[in-house]
């Protein structure tokens, strides 16, 4: 069944809009009166206090309105959909709205039905700030339309969505627990593969393999990226995945101008620098390819099966930082140095095949895992649009 549609706007003639004193003046804040922000707002259903508090002062200097004990508050800019109830009178930044429970009552609208259905109407109707950032205004969450059928039926509405929507909840919270206990799976994989090494020989990767860094070719030479030949592996496309391919390619006459080294396949990179958790990342070549400066490459030898090898970096990845945290300056950074002093179990090659064989079969395994626990969160992530859709009569 469809419903007819009207504005919010002819719901609440006055939707109070909340605003924020002066941050010069100290003495608008620290008094007795609950100052709400979005900050306030997540997670909570019934506010009573806040993490600021206004003075009369600042309340008498400022754009800030009292908001009455059962209005429901509705966060419209940056984060676009918070929705809360007003515990107790209380005030609230530019960043919130206020719907009365009086003016609810002469509209008969359910304010337990607005605060389930607004913000998904709110999100499929905003704007987006220079930013990137969602917001709304005034004028636009009064133009909003929400569907209104008689009182009783809004108020069977919402309890059934209530009911539906924390079944959703508590899926989705097992299913994220789920996920992150799978992203322990691989560490543990790693961690029981290599624990009958620990005893055992080992040897420098520098006394076993030939380490050799790359360049970035001039980005203002287009000579040196057209026609693109070579991959060219950045720090950023290290994952700890196999290299198949890569985002940007180098001309011959890059190769040849740069003295940057074709690595044949069964080569293992590591990025020595980069944003975020980059640093210590390892990734197996499985095509000819170039690299950046950022990373260091252990090229085939004798003495490691590459896929073991990688295996044991990736198991590494935490020594690998915190080594190259130790050496301090501002920027932790890996090196030829500490990578070449590194050690690897020596075991035979023919035992490393084996292992690494037995690792990937295992984490491919856990991949595939995590693959459908992303999948079922996904999907948990959609339902509660298509709650809405059947309550409201819609395909």
């Amino acid at each position: 069944m469809s419903f007819k549609t009207v504005q919010i706007g002819d719901l609440f003639p006055q939707i109070l809009i909340g605003g924020t004193p002066s941050r010069g003046n100290p003495k608008y804040f620290g008094g007795p009166h609950v100052w709400v922000s979005i900050r306030d707002m997540e997670g909570k259903y019934l506010i009573v206090d806040s993490n600021e508090k206004l003075s009369d002062k600042g309340i008498a200097n400022s754009n800030c309105k009292r908001i009455q004990k059962g209005s429901l508050l509705f966060s419209f800019k940056l984060t676009v959909g918070r929705v809360a109830f007003a515990g107790v009178d209380l005030y609230t930044n530019e960043a919130i709205a206020a719907f009365d429970p009086e003016d609810a009552n002469r509209s008969k609208i359910d304010l337990e039905y607005l605060f389930l259905i607004l913000p998904a109407i709110a999100k499929a109707d905003t704007s987006i700030n220079c930013m990137g950032a969602a917001l709304l205004n005034k004028e636009k969450i009064a133009q909003l339309e929400i569907p209104l059928p008689p009182i009783d039926q809004q108020r069977r509405i919402a309890a059934q969505l209530k009911a539906q929507l924390a079944a959703v909840d508590e899926a989705r919270q097992a299913a994220q627990a789920q996920i992150s206990d799978s992203k322990r799976l691989i560490p543990a994989i790693l961690e029981a593969a290599f624990a009958e090494t620990k005893d055992g020989d080992s040897i420098k990767i520098g006394d076993a393999a030939k380490t050799v860094s790359g360049t970035t070719p001039s980005r203002s030479r287009k000579d040196y990226w057209e026609p693109p030949k070579y991959p060219w592996v950045k720090t950023g496309e290290v994952v700890f995945n196999p290299i198949t391919r890569t985002e940007e390619y180098i001309s011959e006459k890059a190769l040849e101008d740069c003295s940057l080294s074709v690595l044949p396949p069964g080569t293992v990179l590591i990025a020595m620098y980069g944003q975020g958790k980059t640093r210590g990342q390892s990734a197996l070549l499985q095509v000819a390819a170039t690299t950046n400066q950022a990373c260091i490459a252990i090229l085939p030898c004798e003495a490691f099966d590459p896929e073991y090898l990688q295996f044991w970096l990736s198991h590494s990845y935490e020594v690998l930082r915190t080594q190259s945290e130790s050496r301090g300056g501002n920027q932790p950074n890996l090196n030829g140095e500490i990578l070449n002093q590194f050690t690897v179990p020596l075991t035979p090659r023919k035992w490393q095949e084996t292992l690494a064989q037995q690792i990937k079969a295992s984490v491919e395994e856990a991949e595939r895992l995590q693959s459908a626990l992303n999948q079922q969160m996904n999907d948990l992530e959609l339902l509660p649009a298509r709650l809405f859709a059947q309550a409201f009569g819609e395909n």
